[in-house]
């Protein structure tokens, strides 16, 4: 698969996590060609990394299983702990009932069988990075509203009577207003959606 390349200030940076040095550096090599790539051979090395940054510094971690001194979900589990939370692709030989449920409640939204191909972690890297830009764009836009609507609420109550008649005819007007930015809101991150879906299209083709 060829990605299209992009410059460093525009690749989206995850971080990738494997006990084995070999792993790590063949896997940085190839997907460095799309993305910014960190690369840890123990989770406490990530961790101690995340100490450093006020917000987390990646998009997407990889992370495979099992590792010596920590899994990938107890180091993801750890990681949010201590307030960073983000989309993840668990790497795996084998996933037990017990393991599932605490990998989809850790955050998990892929799960890639090992041995993994590139193709198959490229096409799951552009799908969770799409679906996690878009959530937290909705997320921000549904601040917004709640923003706009705490602060209408606000310049009410300090004006009180002196805008009381100008309130009645327009608390309508601004409900509805506020709900057709929100439809608004919702066409065009589907939109969004549908541009991303046809953007990997075109990579895949080239």
């Amino acid at each position: 698969m060829k990605g299209l390349l992009l410059s460093d200030n525009e690749k989206p940076t995850i971080a990738f996590c494997d006990d084995e040095v070999e792993i790590t550096e063949v896997y940085s090599a190839i997907l460095s060609e799309h993305y910014k790539v960190l690369t840890f051979n123990q989770p406490e090395e990530l961790l101690k990394f995340l100490e450093f940054h006020s917000e987390c510094p990646f998009e997407v971690l990889i992370t495979d299983l099992k590792m010596p001194k920590m899994s990938g979900l107890q180091l993801i589990e750890r990681a949010h702990q201590k307030g960073f939370q983000f989309p993840a692709i668990l790497l795996s030989g084998y996933l037990d009932k017990k393991n599932l449920m605490t990998a989809v409640g850790c955050g998990i939204l892929r799960v890639i069988e090992k041995p993994a191909e590139i193709p198959h972690i490229l096409k799951c890297l552009d799908e969770v990075i799409t679906e996690s830009r878009i959530l937290k764009t909705r997320k921000q836009m549904r601040d917004i509203m709640a923003k706009l609507r705490e602060s209408y609420s606000h310049i009410r109550v300090k004006l009180g009577d002196e805008l009381q008649s100008f309130t009645v005819d327009k608390d309508s007007n601004m409900e509805a207003l506020l709900e057709s930015l929100e439809s608004r809101l919702d066409a065009l991150l589907a939109q969004e959606k549908e541009l991303k879906e046809k953007t990997q299209a075109v990579k895949k083709a080239l």
